[in-house]
């Protein structure tokens, strides 16, 4: 193979190392097979860009320690965290960087109590590489924008000090090139893409040469004056290459041949490619990969997560839950809408689903939560809806709250949950009981109109009982902070997100008379059908649409819609 130019490899956002139901299947074992073919083939360097310990349904269990082993296989020669991989308590996450034994760069935040780069990470990071046979220093910052730190819930936030993501780059690329001479900046960054832009419109004189970023969950490839700007995709699903050479690029179809060659010849393993010219001095051809199910598996990574999976399912859910993985929770008549790229930005079913059980469970007049709890980041396509998706879609650790709330507070939350649009932003809400619109083009804080609770016009003093979840209640993300003597139910109770689903979805495990009922197989009825206006069942009949018999057992059907809570004008 042509080893002359140095194929950079990177990806970011990844959370569950199992693979997928259909295609691109991910998964750790196809993943780090890609990975290491072209490692050992070609003159490479590893990167990633944030978001590897959390969240996912292992790592309320494993805490992050389920992705050691897969990094060390990775082989990652530089990496930048991401918001998530501060879901632990500050000593926890020390430990999960200094075991993963790669160097961590995070330059603009600080521990406030000593003044030194947050968690031990690294200020910046300088590493000897060659292009074409060409020795070249290549320097690393890391970056993350502010918005994200409001997120940490496990460390104080009185521990952490942030620099301007603006000054500390020309600060550090500055140090770069003329203390460490370096001849190549890359920037990893977790951050949303218009703080990447403003990063590399900002820096004059002081180039970025690659800016490799997280946070958005996205495919995205640009050429920004003389910098590339990319993002690879989400959780193992796709992998980024971008080929690096000295001189214009002759051989353009060297990697599609090795793909083609080392992979699958299915024409949907690649997602893009461009040839873009950086500089005089660098040429780049740019490639995603996905990782579909034609790929060969790494038969050790199989085997690791295989015996993760299966202590989570013979253990872990059915202490917690008395439940098995595959156990039919309910039927979905519809489609259950749960990317990223919807949920954090516009009404969906997935959203008004769970903020209607949160509202019924908790008998409360209006529910609102941020849509980063739902993490599945697909489609859950219409049919049988065992405890193995729900857990995909809710696999964060939260307490769910009851509060009482003043109408001009209310006002507050809803006006934080659109003041990032459009950004794919987790602080988006899904709202029951609530209906309002808002307008993109207003300033922030004065964007929502039209505010309807269950019909009628928001009453600023009126005091609404509300469900919630604690991330919210207790500030973060840029919502208000909910005080002591508000709360009807607070976190003290332990109400956990997939029990409270499972309670309402899961309803005729708990009543035996239900499984009387005379429903044929596959057979669909409603509860009036059933004359079950009586019975507890009815009380969420805005959820619960009926029942059907499906392997002999009885289960309830969810058939949520658009319905016009949230509209863009």
């Amino acid at each position: 193979m042509n080893n002359n130019d140095l194929f950079i490899l990177h990806f970011n956002d990844v959370y569950d190392i199992q693979e997928q139901v259909k295609d691109p299947v991910a998964g750790a074992s196809r993943f780090v097979h890609v990975l290491n073919q072209f490692q050992q083939h070609f003159n490479t360097l590893t990167l990633f860009s944030g978001d590897i310990f959390a969240p996912s349904a292992l790592s309320n269990i494993y805490r992050g320690d389920q992705m050691l082993f897969p990094i060390q296989k990775f082989k990652i020669d530089v990496a930048c965290p991401g918001n998530h991989d501060f879901d632990y308590t500050l000593e926890h996450v020390e430990s999960l960087f200094q075991r993963s034994n790669i160097p961590w760069v995070l330059s603009n935040v600080f521990n406030a109590e000593t003044n030194q780069n947050f968690a031990h990470t690294l200020p910046h990071f300088t590493k000897q590489c060659t292009i074409g046979n060409q020795p070249i220093k290549i320097g690393f910052v890391g970056l993350a924008e502010e918005e994200w730190l409001g997120q940490i819930v496990e460390i104080p936030q009185n521990l952490i000090a942030y620099e301007d993501y603006l000054h500390c780059a020309e600060r550090t690329v500055k140090y770069l090139r003329e203390e460490e001479k370096c001849g190549f900046i890359i920037a990893l960054t977790h951050m949303r893409v218009p703080n990447d832009h403003n990063l590399i419109h900002h820096l004059v004189g002081q180039k970025i040469d690659l800016v490799l970023g997280g946070h958005d969950h996205m495919i995205y490839c640009e050429k920004i004056k003389q910098s590339l700007f990319m993002k690879s995709g989400t959780n193992f699903k796709n992998l980024g290459i971008i080929r690096i050479s000295l001189n214009e690029i002759t051989n353009k179809d060297l990697i599609n041949n090795f793909i083609y060659d080392s992979f699958s010849n299915d024409k949907q393993i690649l997602e893009l490619q461009h040839d873009l010219t950086l500089s005089q001095d660098f040429h780049v051809q740019v490639s995603i990969i996905n990782i579909i199910n034609s790929i060969p598996q790494n038969q050790e990574m199989r085997l690791y997560v295989d015996s993760k999976i299966e202590e989570y399912n013979n253990c872990i859910c059915y202490q917690y839950y008395q439940i098995e993985k595959a156990k039919i929770v309910c039927y979905a008549n519809c489609d259950l809408e749960c990317t990223f790229h919807e949920v954090r930005n516009k009404e969906t079913n997935l959203a008004n689903l769970y903020a209607d059980i949160l509202r019924y469970e908790l008998d409360a007049e209006i529910s609102f939560f941020n849509s980063g709890t739902l993490r599945a980041d697909d489609v859950i396509h219409k049919g049988i809806i065992t405890y193995k998706e729900l857990d995909k879609i809710f696999p964060m650790a939260d307490q769910i709250v009851k509060i009482n709330i003043k109408g001009s507070d209310l006002l507050k939350i809803l006006e934080n949950g659109v003041g990032k649009w459009p950004n794919f932003d987790g602080r988006f809400l899904g709202v029951s009981g609530i209906s309002f619109a808002f307008n993109p083009t207003q300033p922030q804080g004065s964007r929502i109109v039209n505010v309807k609770i269950n019909g009628q016009d928001l009453e600023m003093d009126r005091v609404y009982k509300a469900a919630s979840q604690c991330y919210i209640t207790m500030g973060f993300d840029g919502f208000i902070k909910i005080q002591d003597d508000q709360y009807i139910i607070d976190k003290n109770a332990e109400i956990q997100i997939l029990s409270t689903v499972l309670r309402v979805l899961d309803i005729c495990r708990f009543h035996e008379e239900l499984q009387l009922l005379n429903i044929q197989e596959n057979e669909i009825k409603t509860l009036e059908q059933l004359d079950l206006q009586n019975h507890q069942i009815h009380h969420y009949n805005k959820i619960i649409k009926g029942l059907t018999k499906i392997g002999g057992e009885v289960c309830s059907v969810i058939d949520p819609q658009i319905e016009g809570r949230i509209i863009k004008i």
